[in-house]
């Protein structure tokens, strides 16, 4: 609860288990913006990135998939120039189960990137799912929406499967922040 958004005048706090659903602009100079568009083109949707916010150690992270596998970093350290909408659970949850669910995973996990760009694309083309089905062996690698709807398999129970727009869709959650992650400010900097 350290970690507030601002909208025009309104504040707000982000929460352990919000999810952050990223809009990322193609842009030449930025290598690691060549694949949004990709993901963009066979989803067909805007938000191409998820990624869920924890409190640890009195302070907010974000805890996402990434290129190097599952990572953990202060917000002020989240990418810059990206739209971003917060989803928040309508229900529940174990803020500290959750919490120590989603840092089982940090630096241990890698990246799975051939569901991604293989059978993310062949079930987005064909609607039939061809990757892992069993949880121990999908669960050794994720992308993220992969991994931030295994945290809420609850609400995702084919989580290996789940793409950004699955996520940010679901009725399970409710928009209570859209705008550009550098509206992202800490308590300490409202002050």
């Amino acid at each position: 609860m350290l970690q507030l958004f601002n909208i025009m005048e309104t504040k707000f706090t982000l929460q352990t288990g919000d999810i952050i659903s990223t809009y990322t602009p193609f842009e030449w100079k930025r290598p690691m913006t060549y694949m949004a568009p990709l993901i963009r083109f066979f989803t067909k949707y805007k938000y191409t990135h998820v990624a869920i916010a924890l409190e640890c150690w009195g302070s907010m992270f974000i805890c996402e998939a990434f290129t190097s596998g599952i990572i953990i970093r202060p917000v002020k350290e989240f990418p810059d120039k990206m739209k971003v909408s917060v989803i928040r659970p309508n229900f529940e949850i174990d803020k500290i189960g959750l919490s120590k669910k989603a840092l089982s995973k940090v630096s241990t996990t890698k990246y799975d990137l051939l569901s991604l760009v293989f059978f993310q694309i062949i079930y987005q083309i064909t609607g039939k799912w061809y990757g892992h089905t069993k949880a121990r062996k999908a669960e050794k690698k994720f992308y993220c929406s992969e991994y931030v709807a295994w945290l809420y398999m609850n609400v995702f129970s084919k989580w290996y499967m789940t793409t950004p727009e699955d996520i940010h869709k679901s009725e399970d959650f409710t928009i209570v922040f859209e705008g550009w992650d550098h509206e992202l400010i800490t308590k300490e900097d409202s002050l």
